[in-house]
């Protein structure tokens, strides 16, 4: 099974990443937009795990999370990958990703590896996938309109659990089904 860790975010905040969608959805018609049953904030891919594994992945889940801080992270600005040229992943940004964000997911990547699981191999930035630019997309009038939403903000989202998730890809788009939550700070 396809799993990652994530934390999950509240609805008025997936109401504003469904508004700047929509801000953004007249530029181009061939940006597939992020559903918002599919919103989350990704801490770590783990990729294909086998189900014998889950137990460990779990268990090591939980030792981070209760060793870790809760905290509130602000939903702010919006931006794409790659940094120039035609746009093709369109995100909303974490404001100042706190320390206590940073060192979770550094503790679950550590963690994650010491079961078999390979580490990303570059710095966690922090943010939402809103959208994803086709091949038919016009990448760089998507960019120009992102440009005009760096003020754009959702809210706050209150870190207190961890969840993963087993993704599973359809013709629309994955559904994600949570498999396990560890609570942060207990």
């Amino acid at each position: 099974m396809r799993c990652f860790v994530a934390i999950a975010l509240p609805a008025d905040v997936k109401r504003q990443l469904q508004r700047l969608q929509q801000r953004l959805s007249v530029v181009d018609r061939h940006v597939r937009w992020t559903l918002p049953e599919q919103m989350h904030l990704t801490l770590n891919f783990l990729g294909e795990v086998r189900e014998a594994l889950l137990p460990g992945v779990c268990d090591a889940l939980d030792t981070v999370a209760s060793s870790g801080m809760p905290c509130d992270l602000l939903i702010k600005g919006a931006g794409c990958f790659p940094p120039t040229g035609p746009a093709r992943i369109v995100w909303a940004g974490v404001n100042e990703p706190p320390g206590a964000l940073l060192e979770l997911q550094a503790q679950c990547e550590q963690a994650l590896s010491e079961l078999g699981f390979t580490p990303e191999g570059r710095s966690y930035h922090p943010h939402l996938t809103v959208g994803r630019v086709t091949r038919n997309g016009d990448g760089r009038a998507v960019r120009e309109a992102v440009d005009c939403e760096t003020a754009f903000e959702a809210g706050l989202v209150s870190v207190t659990e961890l969840g993963l998730y087993e993704s599973h890809l359809q013709p629309r788009g994955a559904v994600y089904l949570r498999l396990h939550t560890s609570r942060v700070g207990s």
